[in-house]
């Protein structure tokens, strides 16, 4: 009698199928789609009206691709057969302050297709973002389990207010471009640690990532500690190993970091502002 009472009690461990298996995640997939389309259509709307924005020839556009002699030089007949004398200036000369050649690579691409008609730049501008939003919906999908949190996150970071100027602005391609790789770098190292197989891939795209977001725009030195962050956020447990495998993002980012340093100089753009703001107005300033 007791055993029989043990048996009724005891909780029964259900058995799913397979195919019931499959369903419930093709379900969750179908979900997760819907909130990145949503999310992507909702920034598009948002930003579509900056397709139509022209130049601002008296600020940097004109500056960056058509008045930018190592950009307009790369004309439609050449941009296909690129000379070392073209990558060498690409790669050695600071302007207007900044050291991003893939940026400047890139506007070279573009006018040699699209020449002074900005549309194609905006559109290539947004299009940029969008991914961007991607990449955040999958990023914190993820760390968090969560797909409703990364949908919410990604709505937003796509819409933010905070974001118009990089995405409606064609000089700042440089900040999609590097957001793009930058969070293409801390995806893969996720994957990285977290993946059985595939481990030494994601590692390497990861390293590659980072260079091509470093030259895109030196704002992404900080990516190395972002990683550990993620450590920190992951629970992994404190060993050499962590500092060892970042030893390719930490040599890119200080470099890129000096490189950043002495192309601001060149254009006078480090000097004291003590005698023009207080500590508060710096600190706003800053973020």
């Amino acid at each position: 009698m007791s055993k029989q009472k043990y048996n009724n009690t005891k909780k029964a461990v259900p058995v799913v199928s397979k195919p019931k298996q499959d369903t419930v995640a093709k379900k969750r997939n179908n979900r997760n789609i819907i909130y990145i389309v949503i999310a992507i259509a909702l920034t598009a709307i948002v930003y579509s009206m900056s397709i139509g924005n022209g130049w601002i020839k008296n600020w940097d556009n004109g500056g960056y691709v058509t008045e930018h002699d190592a950009t307009s030089s790369l004309s439609a007949s050449n941009i296909y057969h690129l000379t070392s004398h073209d990558i060498s200036r690409i790669f050695s000369e600071f302007y207007k302050g900044n050291w991003h050649p893939l940026t400047t690579l890139v506007y070279g691409v573009e006018y040699s297709i699209f020449k002074a008609d900005a549309a194609p730049y905006h559109f290539i501008n947004l299009i940029f973002h969008l991914l961007n939003v991607l990449l955040v919906f999958i990023f914190l999908k993820k760390i968090t389990k969560k797909p409703e949190i990364a949908f919410i996150a990604a709505a937003l970071f796509g819409i933010h207010p905070m974001h118009v100027e990089s995405v409606a602005w064609v000089s700042e391609l440089k900040d999609v471009m590097y957001t793009f790789f930058f969070l293409t770098s801390v995806i893969c190292y996720y994957n990285y640690r977290t993946y059985k197989e595939g481990k030494t891939k994601f590692y390497l795209v990861s390293v590659f990532a980072f260079m091509f977001s470093l030259l895109s725009k030196s704002a992404a030195t900080p990516l190395p500690l972002v990683l550990l962050l993620l450590d920190w956020y992951m629970q992994r447990k404190w060993e050499w190993k962590i500092l060892i495998e970042k030893i390719p993002h930490f040599t890119m980012s200080f470099a890129i970091g000096i490189a950043a340093i002495y192309s601001q100089k060149s254009a006078g753009a480090i000097q004291d502002l003590n005698p023009l703001f207080a500590i508060w107005e710096r600190t706003m300033l800053a973020g």
